[in-house]
């Protein structure tokens, strides 16, 4: 797929149906891209029509006016019903009061309208708003062809059951038919855009849609940094208003490019400039993101005991959009959590107990008050509650600062490097760090890596090593393919520390240091043996995280 950026610098959106990197409201009606009684006028003359403008090539930066005939009888009754559904089709979903199947048979008309026109109409003044709503509409509808094409290529097989081989032949045509998709959306956006007035509402669209086709697609995060600064300058957020916030993915393409320090001290610059915004929230979630990225404890902390104090107030406001206020709600109670994260990290103890405790207490609370009311908690705050604040307060209950009650000898098989004994590494003064996880759990191979760094750094005094489990029941031809999985992964990352089985009855030495078997866990004990920090689901983000925590235990 060809690059977006060309002649025309253009923004990335937010992604349309995400509600946390969104402004709740739709843009506000505006007058049309031509239509209605001044149809005739607009279309002779487009330099009277302020909301499309004059027409440029694609090669030129000048505006060019394009000579059409008026349109058709046909052709100004599809315009007309294409413009009146996009009332209905806002840039955000999550407000409207409407099932996303409603909204879909909308979408689904608009394309087939904008498709018509376009066809049958030739160029025209109205063209351009037409090409740029329609990229839009598609962009919308990006997850559901997608399934459509799945669904599709799936039923053609004539096979209710799909072997591997099937699956990956099917993905493979689903992403092909995309890319397609995609490079049809591009099409559109840039045409319309190159053909619209600078600084009018069809202009800034024409940078919104292909903009979220590089931040949500592309995922091309560098022209999106340098497009987001050309919509912010060319005025867009006053012509569409409404529409998403920007600066939010400014943040978030930093993150993506693991750029940490750069995400932070734009987005602090951005709260700074608009702590007043609505999207207050949004922001903080990307400082938030950037300060753990960086493994900035301290930090992270005080802004959780600042979310905890200044989201009460703001709560109260009325005024905010459905999808902000759900922001403000949900981070005001998950703070908690996090100040439990960040100080355990730090080693406080009591202040980490409290954290936890403080988020488990608030989400009983809830659930009970929305049991009153026939409602069941949410999903993500019962998440946090149920698999991450109560299983880090009964490690720090159960496991912190004591002994493992468990060793390796009888329940392990070692696989590569020397065998790991708890016993051993107590007695030489050595930091123990294991991590419990499956071979090609790549979520988790980021992690694996800086242990195997650290244990090269720090022989002397650091020890690392990786557990994986065997389920019962494997055939003899399963078992030596996990075997196989593991040396192959260790090798192929060219990573020395020892790794081994938990081969136990019932995963005995998992259960014992109170690993999960389903997803990655991270232990550490410090020189004297004692179990001194743990982590559920460890990835890359980590990584500055571990860093702290190992080099605070190897002083």
């Amino acid at each position: 797929m060809k690059k977006i950026l060309t002649t025309v610098l253009f923004l990335a959106t937010i992604g349309l149906l995400s509600s946390c990197q969104q402004s709740a409201r739709g843009p506000e009606k505006t007058e049309d891209e031509g239509g209605g009684a001044g149809a005739t006028a607009a279309t002779k003359n487009p330099e009277k029509n302020p909301s499309l403008g004059p027409q440029t090539s694609p090669g030129s930066s000048e505006p060019a006016v394009v000579t059409a005939p008026e349109l058709s009888a046909e052709c100004q009754g599809v315009h007309d019903q294409f413009q009146k559904l996009r009332e209905s089709i806002p840039y955000v979903f999550s407000d409207l009061k409407r099932k996303p199947d409603e909204i879909d048979a909308d979408l689904q008309r608009s394309i087939q309208l904008g498709e018509k026109f376009l066809a049958d109409c030739g160029e025209n003044a109205y063209s351009p708003g037409v090409k740029i709503l329609l990229a839009r509409h598609l962009s919308s509808r990006y997850k559901r062809q997608e399934a459509l094409y799945k669904t599709s290529l799936t039923k053609q097989t004539g096979l209710k059951k799909l072997n591997r081989t099937q699956r990956a032949q099917i993905a493979a045509e689903v992403k092909a038919l995309m890319t397609s998709y995609l490079d049809r959306i591009e099409e559109l956006g840039q045409a319309g855009l190159a053909a619209s007035k600078p600084g009018t509402r069809a202009h800034c669209e024409g940078l919104s849609v292909l903009a979220d086709l590089s931040f949500n697609y592309l995922r091309d995060n560098k022209s999106h940094r340098t497009l987001a600064g050309q919509y912010i300058a060319a005025g867009c957020e006053d012509v569409l208003k409404g529409n998403q916030d920007y600066y939010y993915n400014i943040c978030m393409s930093y993150l993506r490019d693991s750029q940490f320090e750069e995400a932070r001290q734009y987005i602090l610059k951005v709260l700074k400039d608009r702590s007043d915004r609505p999207q207050y929230a949004i922001y903080n979630i990307c400082l938030f993101e950037a300060l753990y990225a960086l493994g900035e404890m301290e930090q992270l902390e005080e802004l959780m005991v600042h979310i905890q104090k200044e989201y009460v107030e703001r709560l109260k406001d009325s005024t905010l959009p459905k999808s902000i206020w759900a922001q403000y709600s949900q981070w005001s109670m998950i703070s908690d959590f996090w100040v439990g994260f960040a100080t355990y990290a730090l080693g406080d103890l009591d202040s980490a107990r409290a954290g936890f405790q403080g988020y488990i207490d608030k989400a009983d609370q809830l659930e009970q008050q929305l049991g009153q009311a026939g409602k069941e908690l949410p999903s993500v705050v019962r998440i946090y509650r149920d698999f991450r604040a109560r299983d880090y307060s009964k490690y720090i209950q159960d496991f912190h600062g004591k002994l493992p009650a468990v060793e390796f000898d009888a329940g392990v098989e070692w696989l590569t490097g020397r065998p790991v004994s708890f016993a051993k590494t107590r007695e030489e003064g050595k930091v123990l760090a294991i991590i419990f996880r499956q071979a090609k759990n790549l979520r988790a191979l980021p992690f694996l890596k800086l242990l195997d760094s650290l244990q090269k750094q720090n022989p002397d005094k650091f020890v690392a090593a990786t557990l994986s489990f065997m389920p019962r029941g494997l055939t003899a031809e399963a078992r030596q393919q996990r075997l196989d999985n593991l040396r192959q992964e260790l090798q192929d990352n060219e990573l020395k520390l020892s790794s081994g089985f938990d081969v136990s009855d019932k995963h005995q030495v998992f259960r014992g240091l109170h690993a999960t078997v389903g997803s990655a866990s991270f232990l550490i004990f410090d020189s004297e043996g004692k179990a001194a920090w743990y982590h559920v689901d460890p990835t890359a983000r980590d990584l500055n995280t571990l860093q702290r925590v190992a080099d605070r235990l190897l002083q």
